[in-house]
């Protein structure tokens, strides 16, 4: 029987949030499951506490990322969370909601495809990259929303045909 050496940590940006946030990302990604779209939960590095990476290729959530550019990004609702996306790619530039780069899902650059999910109206902000292997991406959603909606609310929501 061929066992398969479980993969080492995934490599991480923080978002770095400070104060207040700081403390709310910490217990955020403390609550957060041992399974994501049927990927275990894996360490992270650096481990910053803010922080959580499933499966290989990495499904990456930041918490305390930028906020969302309001005018340029596609909104949708999950069970009472906003998110605001982009596609990730050659066919859509880099695909950053907000123009951040390097959250690094065990690599140095954007996924070559895929979608990073960054919460609007919310503070701290959370991002969420997928990449193309656990398609439909969206779906990671869904799982991510009961831990995410207790983050405090702006009084900003999506608005258009998916939000608000």
């Amino acid at each position: 029987m061929l066992l398969l050496r479980p993969p080492g940590p995934a490599r991480v940006d923080s978002a770095a949030p400070r104060g207040e946030a700081l403390a709310a990302c910490r217990d955020l990604v403390a609550g957060l499951p041992a399974e994501l779209d049927g990927a275990a939960r894996r360490e992270v590095e650096p481990d910053d506490g803010t922080t959580a990476a499933w499966g290989d290729p990495a499904i990456v959530l930041r918490c305390g990322a930028a906020p969302p550019d309001p005018v340029t990004v596609q909104c949708v609702a999950v069970d009472g969370v906003d998110w605001a996306f982009l596609r990730r790619g050659e066919d859509a530039g880099e695909g950053h909601a907000g123009g951040h780069t390097g959250h690094g899902a065990d690599a140095a650059g954007p996924a070559p495809f895929g979608f990073a999910f960054r919460t609007y109206g919310r503070d701290p902000v959370v991002e969420v990259v997928v990449p193309p292997e656990h398609a439909p991406e969206a779906e990671v959603l869904v799982p991510l929303a009961g831990h995410v909606a207790p983050v405090p609310r702006t009084g900003i929501e999506c608005v258009g045909p998916s939000g608000g």
